[in-house]
């Protein structure tokens, strides 16, 4: 077989790779490493394939052999880290990261995941350094204006953390994330200023959260939490079993859910929840603990 018929098979192969065809680009690209076993391009994506599919070993060594028969190409390195990050082996891909930016410095994708690892470490006045200069390189990157302004907000810096946020919802505003954690710092600084305004306009957020995503939890949750506060606690406990009908285990809902509940003497649904949020076996611990005094309507 000529080398151009390899090349159109790997034309081929990546056809499907990009159409989402997977046992199609395994069939090719093997086919094409019968012939000839050191090809980086069918190498790297056979790796990122089955780096998809889950099997995160088989694709380290795939694509550490194209990098081997390819040493300087940023792709290639890029996803051998990105293969390294996802198996926790953080240093390694760290080390394979800044030397795809000294091939080739301006790649914004190289730089987020970058900062990623490093807020991963803790090293977090770095990770920010990092998420700016790939939103600097590239001002359309809404997963990095997201990973900054998250950690930015865990900074409490949440002025700053809101400008990023907007300017993320600039290039797309229908990242529910984004409203949500917009939702969580407009409660916070409606606590702070005692500011039943601020609690208004996180109730806002949390709900174009749910126009955007209807099936995100922490936004039902959240929004109970902002109506809770504001007075509003049967509706806020609308928005808690609605987070739980999404996903039962949402620990903070449970958590919520059981304040207001043991607040309005409701011991028994209060205790479930609280027991819930840890994921225990709440149907054999409540009736013990109900046995003796009907807590119902009591206070605590």
């Amino acid at each position: 077989m000529s080398e151009f018929d390899v090349h159109a098979m790997l034309d081929n192969a990546i056809a499907h790779y990009n159409d989402g065809r997977v046992q199609e680009v395994v069939q090719l690209s093997n086919k094409i490493l019968k012939i000839s076993p050191n090809n980086p391009d069918a190498l790297n994506l056979l790796g990122i394939t089955t780096f998809q599919m889950g099997q995160l070993d088989t694709a380290t060594k795939l694509i550490q052999k194209a990098v081997q028969n390819a040493p300087d190409r940023p792709s290639f390195l890029n996803n051998l880290a990105n293969v390294l990050m996802e198996q926790n082996r953080v240093d390694e891909a760290l080390k394979i990261y800044y030397r795809v930016l000294g091939i080739n410095p301006e790649l914004a994708e190289v730089r987020h995941n970058i900062g990623c690892l490093l807020q991963r470490q803790g090293r977090l006045k770095e990770a920010i350094k990092f998420y700016q200069s790939a939103i600097d390189i590239n001002p359309t990157y809404v997963e990095a204006y997201t990973n900054l302004g998250s950690l930015l907000q865990e900074q409490y810096e949440y002025q700053v953390a809101i400008e990023i946020y907007n300017r993320a919802l600039k290039v797309n505003p229908n990242i529910p994330e984004i409203h949500n954690n917009i939702g969580i710092i407009l409660q916070i600084q409606g606590i702070v200023n005692q500011s039943s305004q601020y609690m208004k306009e996180a109730v806002a957020r949390h709900q174009c959260a749910l126009t955007i995503d209807a099936q995100f939890p922490a936004a039902e949750s959240n929004l109970g939490l902002a109506l809770q506060k504001l007075g509003n606690i049967e509706e806020a406990i609308s928005h808690y079993e609605r987070a739980l009908k999404i996903d039962p285990k949402f620990q903070n809902a449970h958590y919520n859910l059981s304040f207001v509940e043991l607040q309005r003497g409701h011991f028994k649904s209060g205790w479930y929840h609280h027991t819930a949020r840890y994921g225990r076996d709440v149907d054999a611990i409540v009736p013990f603990c109900q046995s003796g005094i009907d807590l119902e309507n009591k206070r605590v």
